[in-house]
């Protein structure tokens, strides 16, 4: 064989080894509950999707140290996605690279998706400069983008490590959730029932980033066939006899329901105005059919030690008033672990609920509780800032974690049953509804609180996202995902959301794991490039004889 030939030959090759062990990556995972692997539930939705979609990671660039960590760990999980499913693409950008018109008009389009970026100070030799950083994931396809806040997950009062901890944790669960949601061919129709505004439907989506695979409109907009989920804001002004007929039909059809529920119309600025204010639990139309179907909204008021605050006068300094926020108990801060939402909520005037036996097969699971430092006041309450002036006595406080969101789940018979009407069935016909009696088997998930999810606009009258609390003006983070969750809950139950990881914590290597693979993780590290290494000496050898014997 000539020289040349050989070189050519040679280098072929090593280029066919290269490639083949190039696709040979294992990776093995040493902690003790496998925080850094996939889960089997994981890998399934994933393979399950029906289009493609890309995966951009935005932290990217010059990452401060303290996200490095973190930035490691999301690309861990990338690439057992990108394994799991050829749909899958992963690229990385960086929002301050490219052109000055490039940059600044990217920078445009993730401002008016709601993605705002943190700042961090670098400092060089000569002087110290300001760049910002997108701690983001957005997931999209041609037809729908959601972005994944990478440090949504921190409580108020945490410090940035262990916030950084509780969005990791939560990571996994929202990263498929949202290669689930942006793959779907249409987006999920969601019928908002109870609520006047038509302009608040199309405001639900500022919650949560993640939710931009549903589709909010109006009863009257939607027809019941077409509605994959009905959402029941049973408020101030009530449900009427067509929304619980509406949602009545749409329970035997199997379609999920997510209730949002106000025992007591209230409002602090009632309060503001009349110095006392007395108010009472307002019978509901909805009150036979959530007791047909096992739950009670009970006629109390909760109060509750952990709480938002609202500025009160206290003196004066100089002449001036002394404004200082001091604790609000009928305004409860909650968190939902059994929703997996570990970041808090803050809740307006919020009720206790029971659970009771009915003769449908039911099952029935708390899923928002209060702290362990409640009492509830049973109506009619008197409600006044005079309380808040005196320190609270904790011994008050012991009726222990009282339910204020609870999940249904099994057959429900029609609550219209023997009692449907002649206007009734002039309803469903105008509307070309056949009434069924059911059972219809679904989920339903009832919360305590309307308050909780409804959009709420600051002193400008701009627009606030969800869980923005304008008396201490801060936002809270679990009220866009409590409806994000509950939605996600009713529909598919908690087999995606419990895949956060609530005890995650930075302590991975299992030494007894490796100790007792020792030998197999040795093998397989030394393995492979000595199997390469042979099989290119074999392969050469057999061309090398090969060309003597053309000689």
């Amino acid at each position: 064989m000539r020289p040349n030939k050989k070189f050519i030959v040679t280098l072929a090759i090593l280029v066919v080894v290269n490639l083949v062990f190039f696709k040979v990556d294992y990776r093995w995972d040493l902690s003790s509950d496998g925080r850094f692997s996939l889960s089997d539930e994981a890998v399934e939705a994933i393979r399950s999707i029906d289009n493609e979609v890309v995966v951009t990671v935005l932290m990217d660039g010059n990452i401060p140290s303290d996200l490095r960590a973190y930035r490691e760990y999301v690309d861990v999980f990338l690439w057992q996605v990108r394994r799991a499913s050829s749909k899958v693409n992963v690229v990385y950008r960086d929002p301050s690279e490219g052109t000055v018109e490039e940059v600044n008009a990217f920078r445009d389009f993730l401002r008016s998706r709601g993605v705002t970026p943190v700042g961090q100070r670098v400092a060089t030799r000569d002087q110290v400069s300001q760049s910002l950083i997108y701690p983001y994931v957005s997931v999209h396809n041609a037809r729908h983008v959601a972005f994944i806040d990478l440090l949504t997950s921190a409580d108020l009062n945490e410090d940035a490590s262990t916030g950084i901890i509780s969005s990791m944790a939560a990571f996994e669960s929202r990263l498929v959730r949202a290669i689930r949601d942006v793959s779907l061919r249409e987006p999920v129709n969601v019928a908002i029932v109870g609520v006047a505004d038509t302009l608040l439907y199309r405001t639900f989506g500022m919650g949560a980033k993640e939710m931009s695979a549903y589709a909010f409109f109006s009863r009257n907009e939607l027809a019941l066939d077409d509605a994959d989920i009905v959402l029941a804001l049973d408020s101030r002004e009530g449900l009427d006899r067509h929304d619980l007929l509406y949602i009545d039909q749409a329970v035997v059809r199997d379609v999920p329901i997510v209730w949002y529920v106000d025992r007591f119309d209230v409002e602090v600025d009632s309060i503001r105005k009349y110095g006392a204010y007395t108010t009472i639990a307002s019978a509901r139309l909805s009150d036979d059919m959530l007791f047909k179907w096992g739950v009670r909204v009970r006629p109390e008021l909760v109060m509750d030690l952990n709480c938002s605050s609202i500025p009160q006068v206290v003196g004066e300094v100089n002449g001036q008033p002394r404004i200082v926020p001091i604790g609000f108990p009928f305004h409860p801060v909650i968190q939902s672990l059994p929703l997996y939402v570990d970041d808090p909520a803050s809740t307006y005037f919020v009720s206790p609920i029971d659970t009771l036996r009915t003769s449908d097969q039911i099952r029935k699971k708390p899923l928002l509780v209060s702290s362990p430092y409640t009492r509830t006041l049973s109506s009619p309450v008197q409600l006044s800032f005079d309380f808040m002036r005196v320190e609270p006595d904790p011994q008050e406080y012991k009726d222990g974690e009282l339910v204020l969101g609870v999940a249904l789940e099994g057959s429900f018979s029609s609550h219209f049953q023997n009692r449907l009407s002649s206007n009734d069935r002039l309803y469903l016909d105008s509307l070309n509804y056949a009434y069924q009696k059911g059972p219809g088997k679904t989920r339903q998930v009832i919360i305590s609180d309307t308050d909780l999810i409804l959009p709420v606009n600051d002193v400008r009258g701009n627009r606030m996202p969800l869980g923005f609390n304008k008396w201490e003006r801060i936002i809270y983070p679990g009220n866009g995902k409590i409806l994000a969750n509950s939605l996600e809950y009713a529909l598919h139950g908690d087999r995606i959301l419990s895949l956060y990881r609530a005890d995650f914590s930075i302590s991975p290597f299992d030494k007894g794991k490796y100790r007792s693979n020792r030998w197999f993780y040795i093998t397989q590290a030394a393995g492979w490039p000595t199997l390469g290494i042979l099989l290119f000496f074999i392969i050469f050898r057999l061309y090398r004889g090969y060309g003597f014997g053309k000689i």
